[in-house]
């Protein structure tokens, strides 16, 4: 029987605190893993990928150390202690997910991936696929990589994503945020901002103008960046649902098909 898979996206600012150092959101990892363990064992049919932003754990060290610098030669030891770090968090999620039987199965980024100028040119999909075949939820998260011109660079989850859609032909995509979805401006500053809910071909250039980035100290590009790396995908048609992965159930309701943030659909 063929399976469909669908890949999660939850990030760096729901899995962890964005502004204390290395710090897990154990209760919030908690709540994610209780509602995929449910989805799985009623949708029995369906995969899932796992991936999440490297929030506190990654960009304060990918910051201190300019690990997205344009600079061609970048500190060894601060890419080490980045990427070692990054599998510090991981292995914490991970067990996490163990207590609650979601079988999780951490895939180090920066072991399978590599980029020139912070662009993937290869990876190793097959260990994602057989994974798959065997019954694991594969997890991937944003990381530094190897880069063939910047020495390193980093590879954030929501280039990863991409990257995976158009190679196993994944039709759908969920990224749980900190808010309820796409605005017009950014909800967390302006408490008049207007949900969007719903992108597609015809009013995406428009809509992307009006998206703000991220107000945190992150070195990829928030929420804009995501919703271009969503459209540069070649898969069609593609699904993706954005929604606030903060609140209790959001999680299974989104995986579910239940209306809940705001969807995004290319023909």
């Amino acid at each position: 029987m063929t399976k469909n898979i669908k890949i999660l996206k939850v990030g760096g600012s729901v899995i962890t605190y964005k502004n204390k150092d290395s710090e897990l959101n154990i209760h919030v990892v908690k709540q994610i893993a209780k509602d995929i363990f449910l989805w799985l064992r009623k949708n029995k049919s369906n995969q899932l990928i796992f991936t999440a932003g490297a929030g506190s754990f990654g960009h304060p060290l990918a910051y201190k150390y300019q690990l997205n610098a344009e600079s061609l030669q970048k500190d060894p030891f601060g890419f080490v202690l980045t990427t070692t770090n990054m599998q510090n968090m991981a292995n914490r999620v991970a067990r996490i997910f163990h207590y609650f039987k979601v079988p999780l199965f951490p895939i180090m980024p920066s072991s399978i991936f590599m980029t020139n100028k912070g662009r993937i040119i290869s990876a190793y999909i097959d260990t994602i696929n057989e994974a798959l075949n065997r019954g694991l939820t594969p997890f991937l998260w944003g990381d530094t990589v190897i880069d063939r011109s910047h020495t390193f660079r980093i590879l954030s989850g929501d280039q990863i994503n991409p990257y995976i859609v158009e190679n196993l032909k994944v039709k759908e995509l969920y990224f749980g945020t900190n808010v309820d979805g796409i605005y017009d401006s950014d909800p967390l500053k302006n408490h008049d901002a207007t949900q969007i809910k719903k992108i597609n071909d015809d009013n995406y250039k428009s809509i992307l103008t009006s998206i703000s980035e991220s107000g945190n100290l992150d070195v990829t590009k928030g929420m804009r960046g995501k919703v271009e790396e969503i459209h540069r995908i070649k898969v069609r048609p593609l699904k993706c649902i954005i929604f606030n992965a903060l609140i209790k159930g959001n999680t299974y309701k989104a995986l579910s098909g239940q209306k809940v943030g705001t969807k995004i659909k290319f023909e």
